[in-house]
């Protein structure tokens, strides 16, 4: 599976190309599948392979209508940056609509090279053929990510067993937005002002998690509850 971000300029380029021609040595003829990240998968036929660029004509089109309900993934970026890059990985392969990473007070990472997670998320949907590429935001501070939410059904995971667990109040159908906390968890003002924004506060089991476990795990458990 390649990737091309435009699916009218009729070749593949950089790294695709490199993989299609070097790696794979595919030929003139020979047949090639393609994503958009828009909802489309081609199949392609290769024209020519000239100038490292692999050109190509479109031989077949499947629309891919998108996956409902969605999920918004916030969560505050773990220090060490291969962690955040199997966080984004993993929960792509899972299906994931969205991430947004977000500051927090305890967090311990402020910047994240998002080129680089973003061709992160482009390999995990040519792996997981996926036609819905995700997005990934810029990363916000905790306060303004709570303002760009819109209606959907708002959760907080924060380790206290004193909480709901999150599979007991995930509601079937609705579009999510939950928010994962740093290592540290959320302060206790940032639960205060989650809860006066209607969030729903969560457990996500019995052990406190990392990071990207918590990610992968309520992406799984969101998956599972919406399995058709």
């Amino acid at each position: 599976m390649y990737f091309v971000n435009n699916i009218n300029d009729n070749f593949l380029d950089g790294q695709e190309a490199m993989h299609c021609l070097k790696v794979l040595r595919k030929q003139v003829g020979d047949l090639i599948n393609i994503t958009d990240g828009k909802g489309h998968f081609y199949k392609a036929e290769l024209t020519n392979t000239a100038k490292k660029k692999a050109s190509y004509k479109i031989l077949e089109i499947e629309n891919v209508p998108e996956t409902k309900p969605k999920l918004h993934l916030y969560f505050s970026p773990a220090k060490q940056g291969v962690r955040n890059e199997w966080l984004l990985e993993k929960c792509t392969e899972l299906g994931i609509e969205a991430f947004t990473p977000i500051i927090c007070e305890k967090s311990e990472r402020r910047k994240l090279n998002l080129d680089r997670l973003n061709k992160i998320i482009i390999s995990a949907i040519k792996q997981s053929k996926r036609a819905w590429l995700p997005t990934l935001n810029n990363m916000l501070t905790f306060a303004k990510a709570i303002d760009t939410l819109s209606e959907v059904e708002k959760y907080m995971a924060s380790y206290n067993s004193e909480q709901k667990n999150l599979e007991d109040v995930l509601t079937k159908d609705k579009d999510v937005a939950i928010f994962i906390g740093p290592e540290g968890d959320f302060a206790e003002r940032e639960i205060n002002l989650a809860q006066k924004n209607n969030f729903t506060i969560v457990n996500l089991g019995n052990y406190r998690l990392r990071t990207e476990t918590a990610c992968v795990a309520v992406t799984d458990l969101f998956n599972i509850l919406n399995r058709t």
